[in-house]
């Protein structure tokens, strides 16, 4: 059997813990670019947060209201998005199985 060389380690799917730390990662990276962005007023104009109404895959429209009290997670893609947006998807669906029991707290939304 061939030798790995020093240092390198084998590919495989990523752990629940490192799929966790990614998540947490990037919402505290997302949690600074928005201070960033309202303490240097990056983009003068911008409203970022509020109120917000959408229509969901049913056609019902849903509200920011109706997600209070839930941690949530928006993903934006797009009408076209072959290679980004179902790997997106599928990340976000390994994070919520990794969360077990507490996954009921967060909504994912895909716009």
């Amino acid at each position: 059997m061939p030798r790995r060389p020093a240092g390198t380690t084998r590919a495989g799917p990523p752990s629940s813990r490192r799929l966790l730390l990614g998540a947490i990662g990037a919402a505290v990276a997302a949690a600074l670019l928005a201070v960033a962005v309202a303490r240097f007023d990056l983009l003068p104009g911008a409203r970022i947060g509020g109120d917000f109404a959408l229509v969901d895959h049913e056609g019902r429209r849903v509200r920011d209201a109706d997600f209070r009290g839930s941690a949530m997670l928006v993903f934006f893609g797009f009408t076209h998005c072959p290679d980004v947006c179902p790997t997106a998807l599928a990340r976000i669906a390994e994070l919520l199985d990794a969360l077990g029991p507490e996954a009921g707290a967060v909504r994912a939304l895909f716009v």
